[in-house]
């Protein structure tokens, strides 16, 4: 099982000298098939390069498949070349650090979040978060949550878990699939922008409903929706959703819907949420592909530090954009859905 190299911290310079030695290379790929519905036959999408990292050197191509319209990455990259297209710079991994205004935002949102999930976790409550990135949302819920809370976390940056273990939290290292993770142990898991990123995830959805508490249980799940104004205007090139070649499934709800259905699951609540860095990253992906000046571009960097005023403003408005447009047609980049097991 590849793990993640442990994280140094890189000025600007550097990383971009990093970045330039690393898009020489190409990775290995291979076929996909449709997980929703086990079909082959797809029509071509569109075909797009890495233009947030420019980690490799070649073009991958997202297919709609003709039996059910789910965009996947086909051919996508093969498991054992994700050091060439996750950085060590790669932002779930370094998102807490620096207290950009992309980590604020972030932040006040899942405080709102966690107010909101807090009558599915009660006092000792057992918690898993996985694909935990920097394990922001575990320190939210250390720092906001009862003490109590028994938490856990699985990812395949060995840096990070090392971290958070030394903090209390039980760490899972490497693939959650090959984790040896107790039956219907869990009150509460949460996998945020992971599943896309899995290979099959159909046995991700099955492996998360196993470590599931029948009757009380929840599980949260997050995933990027081509949806909504964003998608609309940059669907034929930079939409940030689809974070190529990282990202090797768009879904729709009824994807995730067939999916669960398969595994176990049932739907408690779904809906739309507000991602204003989404807005700002497809943005930002338009502007590294036009390579327009870095004193222009940093203003759409949310991960910037210290953040631009305009990276504000840009944030603050696409935010009242999305809470309109999930109000009213209930669409926006970030699709969120509650499920627990069903009685069958």
């Amino acid at each position: 099982m590849y793990r993640f190299p442990i994280h140094e911290e890189l000025v600007e310079g550097e990383i971009t000298i990093l970045q330039e030695a690393i898009a020489k290379e190409t990775v290995a790929v291979e076929p996909s098939d449709c997980p929703v519905c086990q079909g082959n036959e797809a029509s071509s999408f569109v075909r797009l390069s890495d233009y947030e990292y420019s980690t490799v050197d070649q073009s991958f191509a997202f297919v709609s498949c003709q039996r059910c319209a789910l965009l996947r990455l086909n051919p996508r990259p093969r498991v054992d070349q994700f050091n060439k297209i996750y950085p060590s710079n790669y932002h779930p991994f370094n998102f807490s650090k620096g207290k950009s205004i992309g980590y604020w935002a972030r932040d006040l949102r899942d405080r709102l979040i966690i107010r909101k999930y807090r009558k599915y976790l009660l006092p000792g409550a057992r918690v898993i978060d996985v694909g935990c990135g920097d394990g922001g949302f575990l320190k939210l819920l250390k720092k906001y949550g009862h003490r109590s809370y028994e938490l856990s976390a699985c990812d395949l940056n060995d840096a990070i878990l090392n971290d958070l273990e030394s903090e209390g939290v039980r760490i899972y290292a490497g693939d959650f699939l090959e984790q040896e993770v107790p039956a219907a142990y869990f009150d509460f898991v949460v996998c945020f922008h992971t599943l896309e990123h899995v290979p099959d995830p159909v046995s991700m959805l099955k492996k998360l409903a196993s470590s599931l508490k029948p009757n009380q249980g929840k599980l949260v799940l997050q995933v990027p929706t081509p949806r909504g104004l964003n998608w609309l205007i940059f669907k034929g090139k930079y939409w940030s959703g689809y974070h190529t070649p990282r990202h090797f499934w768009l879904f729709c709800f009824e994807h995730i819907e067939q999916m669960a259905k398969q595994v176990g699951l049932r739907v408690v609540t779904a809906r739309t949420i507000p991602s204003p860095g989404f807005w700002m990253q497809s943005i930002l992906n338009m502007l590294n592909d036009l390579d327009v000046r870095p004193k222009i571009k940093k203003h759409f960097d949310i991960n910037q530090k210290p953040t631009p005023f305009i990276s504000l403003v840009g944030l603050t408005f696409f935010t009242l954009v999305d809470i309109l447009q999930s109000l009213i047609f209930h669409k926006t980049d970030t699709l969120e859905i509650i499920f627990e097991k069903s009685d069958i």
